[in-house]
């Protein structure tokens, strides 16, 4: 599948959407437009999301929001 690792992360839902609304002021369509790929974050949302997936223990970067890869179940 082709996704970026914060697609893959928002489809795995592995930080409950409330939460990421919540924190960086967005309505929940801005983030399902992301999860689907129809937009990407801006460079602002982009911050705020490696922020907080840091204090849930995830390591992202900038390519990890905006660069498509080829990912595998182990992600």
């Amino acid at each position: 599948m082709n996704d970026t690792v914060l697609q893959h992360h928002l489809k795995a839902k592995t930080i409950p959407q409330e939460i990421i609304t919540e924190r960086l002021r967005l309505d929940r369509t801005t983030i399902q437009k992301w999860k689907l790929g129809v937009l990407y974050p801006h460079r602002l949302n982009a911050e705020q999301l490696i922020g907080l997936f840091a204090e849930f223990g995830i390591e992202l970067d900038f390519n990890d929001i905006y660069r498509t890869q080829l990912l595998d179940a182990a992600v």
